[in-house]
């Protein structure tokens, strides 16, 4: 399948479903069956899934609110638009060099304290954000945001993988993926309307009241951790990652240059080169996050049931390559295509998420989630650090967006 493992390589590893017992003992953990330690009604499921969507979104929105208020932003702190990409290159750049460190973290201490990490730094992010004065104070506003975002998928799939046995999980990880999705349509649907109303510093000063208020949720819906003499694992914790991760890792980072440079100049391009105004192009970007919600829920089950993480992958692919044709050309034949290309985007190269998440958590070691989550988490951001930066680069140095 050429980047990733064969299809057949898959079948043979997901030929059942583990008992916990088995799962335990094949890693080597010392620990006893966890089928289920958390509460088991529907209705406190449902919260968990909300608070990890959540975290996700949290993890992502900087960014995003960098590109979506780019115009004030570059206005107000005298940046240019090659600043911008440098500025969101150094948020994925933080989360690639954090990520593993902030893997072996949430292995150790678990979910609950590495989700309280996510949200603490979050809310700093945003505040950060709101009273930059210069350039330079918004690059530390973006380290802080690498932090958040390197830690945040770490922590929710430990959460997932503690709270559901294998075969459960394909709909909540598609849902707290999808979270992800929630922070562009919030980005790109309700920022640009608030800026005109209270201004940019204040819409984001706005949004840091989210973490803030997510802080309070996680300390009270999840419990305390599982006392480390039941959770502590006997392998070697330098033992290598599995080949299947780095094949993964690889992926990642291809989807990652291309994914960070539309999502952080989607917004800039729809107004510079297709003509349409800052409003629409915020609905733009929200639109490619909206049809990615669907998206990532519904490649996420699929791809749990069929087993096969590889082909899923390669079409999505596929798919994004078009999307972007059809996102290039709203510039030379109109708008219809821009607004063809953000559909296609959402379903495509922003839902690839939840399959790659599901493909890490079956093909690494149960005591081993948070540092495989940390590698591959590591080569896309890689990708989103190169992509931001590289278009930028491009476009000042074109002095238009057909190059890039």
């Amino acid at each position: 399948m050429g980047l990733l493992p064969s299809r057949g390589h898959v079948g043979r590893r997901l030929g059942r479903v583990p008992r916990a017992t088995d799962s335990a003992s094949r890693s080597g953990c010392m620990t006893a069956p966890n089928v289920d330690r958390r509460p088991s009604s529907s209705r406190y499921r449902g919260w968990l899934t909300a608070l990890l969507a959540v975290a996700m979104g949290v993890s992502v929105l900087p960014g995003f609110c960098m590109g979506v208020l780019a115009e004030p932003m570059l206005s107000a702190l005298g940046m240019s638009r090659s600043e911008l990409g440098l500025t969101v290159a150094a948020i994925s750049g933080v989360c690639g060099l954090s990520s593993i460190w902030l893997g072996h973290f949430a292995d150790r201490r678990g979910g609950r304290a590495t989700l309280l990490l996510v949200f603490g730094l979050g809310t700093a992010t945003f505040a950060g954000i709101a009273i930059a004065p210069t350039f330079a104070l918004l690059i530390v506003a973006a380290v802080l945001a690498g932090l958040s975002q390197g830690a945040a998928n770490p922590a929710t799939n430990r959460v997932v993988l503690d709270s559901l046995a294998a075969g459960r999980r394909g709909l909540l990880t598609g849902v707290k993926q999808a979270g992800e999705m929630g922070a562009i349509v919030l980005a790109g649907a309700a920022l640009p309307l608030a800026a005109v109303a209270i201004g940019w510093r204040g819409t984001v000063a706005l949004v840091a009241a989210v973490p803030a208020a997510a802080i309070i949720a996680t300390l009270v819906l999840l419990p305390r951790r599982i006392p480390p003499a039941t959770t502590v694992s006997t392998s070697d914790p330098r033992a290598p990652i599995s080949r299947d991760v780095w094949w993964l890792t690889a992926y990642t980072t291809i989807m990652g240059v291309s994914g960070g440079a539309v999502s952080t100049y989607l917004p800039l391009y729809a107004q510079q080169s297709v003509g349409v105004s800052a409003v629409t192009a915020g609905q733009v970007l929200a639109v490619t996050g909206l049809v990615a919600i669907p998206g990532r829920i519904l490649w996420g089950r699929r791809a749990e049931r069929a087993g096969t993480f590889p082909t899923q992958l390669m079409v999505l692919a596929g798919l994004a390559m078009v999307a972007a044709a059809l996102l290039w050309a709203g510039s030379a034949f109109g708008v219809g295509f821009l607004w063809a290309g953000a559909v296609g985007w959402g379903v495509s190269q922003l839902s690839f998420g939840a399959v790659s998440t599901l493909a890490v958590m079956t093909y690494a070691a149960r005591h081993a989630v948070g540092k495989a989550t940390g590698v591959v988490l590591v080569g896309f951001s890689v990708g989103l650090m190169l992509g931001p930066a590289l278009f930028g680069w491009l476009i000042d140095l074109t002095n238009g967006y057909s190059v890039g």
